[in-house]
């Protein structure tokens, strides 16, 4: 059985980001995000199947920090009262043919359905265009199907 499902979109046209009342998007602004970011995860995945392990500054530094793709403009939150949610833009493959992939899309359960996802899915998106890219990858676990649902809500689709 696969445990990951490959999702893409192609962007035919430039994303329009919407605005939301009550929440801001800002980039990724120093160390002290480091434990926003961990504390949204915790959070965020507390209820889903399969269950994600606790992670540390060391695994949050690992997994981004230390990627030659990191950059602080490629990582967004989205805050209200606090970090609501957060997305990060990373690429796969060599830097002459990398391919923007979405990494760590993440809303708290309470501000779910309420157009957070999509208001940060649609600033990565624009960061794509504007950065030249036209085609945008996606991967999620196959036990996370309110998440791919959410992606094929957006247009993305297998094998594209």
């Amino acid at each position: 059985m696969n445990l990951v499902v490959h999702l893409s979109r192609k962007l035919d046209r430039q994303p329009d980001v919407p605005a939301l009342a009550g929440v801001a998007v800002r980039n990724y602004a120093g160390s002290d995000d480091i434990g926003r970011w961990l504390d949204l995860r915790t959070r965020a995945f507390a209820d889903e199947t399969p269950r994600v392990r606790p992670w540390t500054r060391a695994d949050f530094v690992a997994e981004f920090i230390s990627k030659p793709w990191w950059s602080p403009e490629r990582m967004w939150f989205a805050v209200a009262d606090e970090v609501v949610g957060s997305v990060a833009l990373a690429f796969r493959g060599p830097a002459d043919t990398a391919v923007p992939v979405v990494h760590w899309l993440m809303v708290l359960p309470d501000w779910r359905r309420r157009g957070v996802g999509k208001l940060l899915m649609a600033t990565l998106e624009a960061a794509c265009w504007e950065a030249g890219f036209r085609r945008i990858a996606i991967e999620t676990h196959s036990g996370w199907t309110a998440a791919e649902g959410f992606y094929r809500s957006l247009s993305y689709r297998s094998g594209g």
